[in-house]
C-alpha cells in the first residue's frame, strides 16, 4: 500500500534530510528491500548521530518496513533516560495541565524518535496505551490523558489499531452530517492555520488560547497532517475533540487532507512506522474521514473561512510552468538573524502564455461564484493531483474539480486579477484584492480568513478584507517564521465579528 513511496522518493528525502552520519549506508535502497542496521543503530545512538531535523529520517530507516538488527531493537530497552512508565506519566502531566505538556517541547523530535524506536522493540506498545472501546463516549478525562499521554511519549502507539480505527470512523460518522459549506453563528472563536504535524505547537496554542469546549470554540482550517513529525497525534487530538464537541469544534478541509499528499508528504510513513502492515486500514479510514471534511465555513454570515483561496477565472487560459512545482512557502528570504523567515520556493518563476506572472493579470469573473454553488460541490472525493487528471472528465465533473482545487490551492496576491500560481501542475491561480471584495461583496460578507502559505509572522493582511493565518512556528525546522492564531470576538457595539492574533515562537 505504500508502493507509491518509490526508491526516487526516498532519495530525494534522504538528499533533503542530509548530512545525516548512515545516509551513505541507506541511499539508493529500495522502500521495501532488505537492509541490515548501520553499526552504531541504537534508540540513543540514532539520536545523537543526527540533528533533530534528521532524527525523523532515522526513525523512517528502523521502520517496520526496514530489517533491523538485533542490537538496534534491544538498545532501546537499557536506555536509562526513557520513561518507564507511560500511565503515571499520562497521570501526572494531566494533573500539572498543559504548562508542563508545553515544556515537553525542547527536544521533542529527539526524544520522539527514541520513544519511536523503543516501540519497535516493545511489542507490547502494539497494544496501545489507551483504549477506545466500542461505543466509547469521550469525555474530558479521555481528552486529557490523550493530551497527555502523547505528549510525555511522542512516537508511541497510544491507541491499538483497533482502537484507533474505531476513533477514526466515529469521526468519519460525524463529519458526513456536516455540510460541504458549513454555517456557525458564534461570539467568538479561534481559527488555526495549518499545523502540518507540529504536535507540540498544538499544545502551545491550547495554552495561549484555553481548550476547545462548548465555550471556546476552535476552526481548524486544515493541513493537520504531513510534513511535521507527529501527524498521528495532531489529528487524533482533534478527532477526539471533535467527537467531545461536535457544535464547538470545526474542521476544513486542507489541500494534505488528501490521499496522494498524504503517500507524498509523510503521513502514510508515519502511520507504516507505528502500525506496520496492517496500517492500511487506518491509512484507509483516514483517507476517508479526509474526504468528508467541510470545504469551507460561514461564521455568523460574515466571515469566509477556507483552507487556500477563490474560484479561479472565468474563462480559465492555459498557461506553462517555466520554473517547477511550488512549496507554499512566503516569497522572503531567510534573515541570518530570524528576524524574518521563509524562503523563495521553487517554480515562481512561471509564464501565462509567455509573460511574467507580475506584468500579466487576467480579469476578474463576470460571474463571481456564490456560497449556493460552493456548498453544492461534492464531497467524499478526492481532488485531482494535476491538471492531466481532468482530460478524461466530463466538463461538468471536471468543473467541480477546478473549484474543489482552487478553494483548497489557490493563493492570493498583491496585484489585481488573476496571474498564474506557482502550484502550476494544480491548475490554480493567484488572484487579487479586487476578486477578493467582488466575491465578498456578491455574497454580503465582510472578511475572508485562509491559510496555505507560511507567513512571517504567522498572519498576514494579504488583502485588506483577507488574513492569512499559519500556525506551524519555525516551519520544517528552518523557515524561522513564527505560527499565529487568530481570535474572532464579536464586538459588542457594531455586533461584528472582530479579528486579533496571537503570534508565538517555536518552542524548539
Amino acid at each position: 500500500w505504500l508502493k507509491s513511496l518509490s526508491r526516487d522518493c526516498l532519495q530525494l528525502r534522504i538528499q533533503r534530510a542530509a548530512p545525516i552520519s548512515h545516509a551513505v549506508a541507506m541511499q539508493a535502497v529500495p522502500l521495501r528491500s532488505h537492509l541490515p542496521a548501520p553499526p552504531h543503530l541504537s534508540a540513543l545512538g540514532a539520536v545523537r548521530a543526527c540533528s533533530k531535523a534528521s532524527a525523523t529520517l532515522h526513525l523512517r530507516a528502523t521502520s517496520p518496513c526496514w530489517r533491523v538488527g538485533p542490537r538496534a531493537r534491544a538498545a532501546p530497552a537499557a536506555s536509562p533516560d526513557l520513561p518507564s512508565c507511560a500511565a503515571s506519566a499520562a497521570v501526572a502531566a494531566a494533573a500539572i495541565g498543559l504548562q508542563t505538556l508545553s515544556r515537553c517541547r525542547p527536544g521533542a523530535r529527539t526524544s520522539g524518535a527514541r520513544a519511536a524506536l523503543r516501540a519497535l522493540a516493545s511489542p507490547a506498545l502494539a497494544e496501545g496505551i489507551l483504549a477506545y472501546a466500542p461505543g466509547f463516549v469521550i469525555d474530558d478525562t479521555f481528552v486529557s490523558r490523550l493530551l497527555a499521554t502523547q505528549a510525555s511519549r511522542p512516537g508511541d502507539i497510544v491507541l491499538s489499531l483497533p482502537d484507533a480505527l474505531r476513533l477514526v470512523e466515529d469521526a468519519c460518522a460525524l463529519l458526513r452530517k456536516e455540510a460541504t459549506l458549513s454555517r456557525a453563528d458564534v461570539d467568538k472563536v479561534v481559527v488555526v492555520g495549518d499545523l502540518h504535524g507540529q504536535f507540540f505547537d498544538l499544545l502551545h496554542i491550547f495554552e495561549l488560547a484555553g481548550l476547545p469546549s462548548e465555550d471556546n470554540p476552535y476552526l481548524f482550517n486544515g493541513d493537520f497532517v504531513d510534513r511535521g513529525p507527529y501527524s498521528l497525534e495532531v489529528i487524533f487530538t482533534l478527532f477526539a475533540l471533535k467527537l467531545r464537541f461536535p457544535d464547538a469544534v470545526f474542521m476544513n478541509r486542507g489541500n494534505h487532507e488528501s490521499v496522494t499528499a498524504n503517500l507524498r508528504y509523510g503521513f502514510a510513513e508515519q502511520i507504516w512506522n507505528r502500525y506496520g502492515a496492517d496500517g492500511e486500514q487506518l491509512f484507509h479510514a483516514f483517507s476517508e474521514a479526509f474526504r468528508w471534511l467541510p470545504l469551507a465555513h460561514v461564521l455568523n454570515a460574515e466571515v469566509f473561512v477556507v483552507h487556500g483561496g477563490l474560484p479561479g477565472p472565468d474563462p480559465r487560459l492555459p498557461f506553462r510552468d517555466a520554473g517547477g512545482g511550488g512549496t507554499g512557502y512566503d516569497a522572503v528570504a531567510a534573515a541570518a538573524d530570524g528576524s524574518q523567515g521563509g524562503r523563495r520556493g521553487g517554480g515562481q518563476n512561471l509564464s501565462l502564455l509567455g509573460y511574467n506572472p507580475d506584468n500579466v493579470s487576467l480579469p476578474p469573473r463576470d460571474h463571481e461564484v456564490s456560497l449556493e454553488q460552493i456548498a453544492a460541490l461534492p464531497r467524499g472525493i478526492e481532488p485531482a493531483s494535476d491538471l492531466k487528471a481532468l482530460d478524461d472528465l466530463p466538463e461538468d465533473k471536471a468543473e467541480v474539480q477546478r473549484l474543489v482545487v482552487d478553494l483548497l490551492w489557490a493563493d492570493p496576491r498583491g496585484k489585481t486579477g488573476y496571474g498564474p500560481s506557482f502550484r502550476v501542475q494544480k491548475g490554480c491561480y493567484i488572484f487579487g484584492p479586487d476578486v477578493t471584495a467582488a466575491f465578498l461583496e456578491k455574497n454580503g460578507l465582510r472578511l475572508m480568513i485562509r491559510s496555505h502559505e507560511v507567513k512571517v509572522n504567522g498572519y498576514e493582511w494579504t488583502h485588506p478584507s483577507l488574513i492569512s493565518v499559519f500556525s506551524a512556528a519555525n516551519y520544517l525546522g528552518h523557515a524561522r517564521n513564527k505560527g499565529a492564531i487568530v481570535s474572532l470576538k464579536r464586538d459588542p457595539d457594531s455586533g461584528h465579528l472582530e479579528p486579533s492574533f496571537l503570534t508565538y515562537d517555536a518552542k524548539a
